[in-house]
């Protein structure tokens, strides 16, 4: 079955996507991994940013102009229909005008958002494309780091090191992580946010891409509750997959986006507070004003 992808690499040349894809600030992001040195709080002070990060934050910034460019092709139509959709419904800012952050929509739709037969998404068809052009090998890398990536819910544990250790609260796994939108969080939060792995090869943590939204109300037995009864059982040897396909492919695209707004409570300029749990009733602030 023909994939979307296998149509850009025809039409690659007539696009004239190589003249409008500037790979330059993704490139000397790259380059900089490899000057650190062991002390990564130290190369996060000097260069006023986690390295991992950047490099994240520019390929996102690339796949979203390979979109605005390759989009144009009919392939596209329903991919392009929705997208539209979902950005006059939601808005994607930051509070008060939408609990629906830039960062979260970026990475959904670029990277979780599936169209088409063969369930692709902007991420899988520039990571095709970037093979049959030659991309740079670390690109690929990242793409494979964001597609498994996914939004999940895990527990402050406190911190090590000056890393926040996060507890994955269906699989139990903790992670050191960095937190880029300046809120390092308290001990026993829980946080729905989106983590991937650093790319150096110097240092072993997580960075988080989106702005925590912290769970106000709810504890973790709650959300496992959820879970249970969405058939994601902790112990299954298929809850990873099933896990996956609920948060990156709901039973509507606009799930968890729905549950933002009508979960959302208030916000600072480094987090966000939601409560209350997608399938029952009455516990989120917003759900009634419909």
């Amino acid at each position: 079955m023909r994939k979307i992808s296998d149509t850009v690499i025809k039409v690659y040349d007539r696009l004239r996507l190589d003249e409008k894809l500037d790979f330059s600030n993704l490139e000397n992001s790259i380059d900089r991994l490899e000057t650190l040195d062991e002390s990564l709080l130290k190369e996060i002070k000097k260069l006023g940013f986690d390295p991992s990060f950047r490099v994240y934050a520019d390929y996102q910034n690339l796949l979203s102009v390979f979109e605005e460019e390759a989009t144009i092709h009919r392939d596209f139509k329903f991919y392009n229909k929705k997208v539209l959709k979902f950005n006059r419904n939601y808005m994607p800012s930051y509070p008060p005008m939408s609990p629906v952050t830039d960062a979260y929509f970026a990475y959904w739709v670029l990277c979780d958002f599936q169209f088409g037969k063969n369930k692709e998404t902007i991420n899988t068809v520039f990571t095709d494309v970037g093979r049959s052009e030659n991309f740079e090998e670390m690109i690929f890398k990242i793409g494979e780091n964001l597609h498994d990536s996914h939004m999940k819910f895990y527990r402050h544990m406190g911190f090590q090191d000056g890393l926040i250790l996060l507890k994955d609260i269906m699989t139990d796994e903790i992670l050191l992580a960095k937190s880029s939108s300046g809120y390092d969080g308290s001990e026993g939060e829980i946080w729905f946010v989106r983590i991937v792995e650093n790319l150096d090869d110097v240092h072993d943590y997580y960075v988080l891409l989106t702005t925590p939204y912290v769970i106000l109300k709810y504890s973790v037995d709650d959300w496992i509750a959820f879970f249970r009864r969405q058939g994601i059982e902790k112990g299954d040897s298929e809850m990873g997959i099933k896990y996956r396909d609920f948060m990156t492919n709901p039973p509507i695209p606009n799930y968890w986006m729905e549950y933002l707004v009508d979960a959302y409570v208030n916000f600072n300029p480094h987090s966000i507070n939601l409560t209350g749990i997608p399938d029952l009733p009455g516990t989120k602030p917003h759900e009634m004003n419909k």
